[in-house]
């Protein structure tokens, strides 16, 4: 067994009578644990913060000792620590010692907790990647039918989008974790509650270059199928994006509206818009094989073609 560093920290001063007097505080047995000591410390860099989150995961008793797992999430990192306590010096003169020290640790827990780091990382890589539209079962084709106007059925496709997500990211993990063993299962629960999922929210690319950031609310497993993650959305209209717009009017004010070389079928989006929203649009732009550009005021957008 290689051991890589070794520290002591002492604490003086504790009176012998009054660490009994804890002990009878805490039923015999108490802080044994039949799993590994598993502690999640995303924050750990350095030796001094690997031994210290260590000895912070422990509840010992003195002469007790204990193995430690202390794991950077993040960084797919596992450093193993044994934490020891113990009393020295003579009645009345008494201190407690702490003494941690860098082990090997036990492979088998070891490769568990890699393959969870591993499948973790892999997931949480791939909601902060953008996701295309066309993956999805979309009844629409564009993040511009996101926006409520005047009659329209936006609300009911931003549920779908919501749903149609949040199925997708369940799928995804399901096909991940199929076959992994109950202990790694467990060590999943364990990192999506202790620490986290870096992803703050997911970017959907529809065919016609319009773009919708949906934030993550909540991320959760179903206690009825450990297969089963549930992913909460909801989705930003302020992010909406689209190739030539200066901005996307999410509410009826076409007042600094403008866009430059739009293609058609972005151009009878924006027209769908401007029209639910009661924004006149004067000019044509219905040539198949023309660019458009839009400029609008307060009660109109005009509309010029080039082919």
């Amino acid at each position: 067994m290689v051991l890589t560093i070794s520290k002591r920290i002492c604490v003086r001063n504790v009176q012998f009578m009054l660490l009994m007097g804890l002990m009878w505080l805490v039923p015999l047995g108490a802080g044994a644990q039949s799993l590994p000591n598993i502690d999640v410390c995303n924050d750990c860099s350095s030796d001094l913060q690997f031994s210290q989150a260590a000895f912070s995961a422990t509840d010992l008793f003195p002469g007790q000792s204990e193995d430690v797992y202390v794991v950077n999430v993040t960084n797919e990192q596992t450093r193993v620590f044994r934490v020891t306590l113990i009393i020295t010096g003579s009645f009345g003169d008494t201190s407690l010692d702490v003494s941690i020290t860098e082990i090997s640790g036990d492979p088998a827990v070891l490769g568990d907790i890699a393959t969870a780091t591993t499948t973790f990382r892999n997931f949480n890589d791939a909601l902060i990647q953008d996701i295309d539209a066309e993956d999805l079962d979309l009844s629409f084709d564009s993040a511009l039918d996101l926006i409520d106007a005047g009659g329209s059925s936006a609300s009911g496709l931003r549920r779908e989008l919501q749903e149609e997500l949040t199925d997708y990211y369940s799928d995804f993990w399901r096909s991940m974790i199929t076959d992994v063993t109950d202990t790694i299962d467990s060590l999943l629960d364990k990192f999506l509650a202790e620490s986290g999922l870096d992803a703050e929210y997911d970017i959907v690319v529809f065919e016609d270059g319009t773009k919708v950031r949906l934030k993550i609310e909540e991320v959760g497993r179903v206690a009825s199928d450990p297969l089963t993650i549930i992913i909460e959305f909801d989705v930003d209209l302020e992010s909406i994006t689209a190739p030539g717009l200066n901005f996307v009017p999410v509410e009826p004010d076409f007042s600094r509206f403008s866009a430059s070389d739009l293609d058609y079928d972005l151009a009878q989006e924006l027209r769908d818009l401007a029209f639910l929203f009661g924004i006149p649009v004067v000019g044509a732009d219905d040539v198949q094989e023309c660019r458009s550009s839009w400029s609008c005021g307060v009660d109109r957008c005009t509309v010029t073609v080039s082919c």
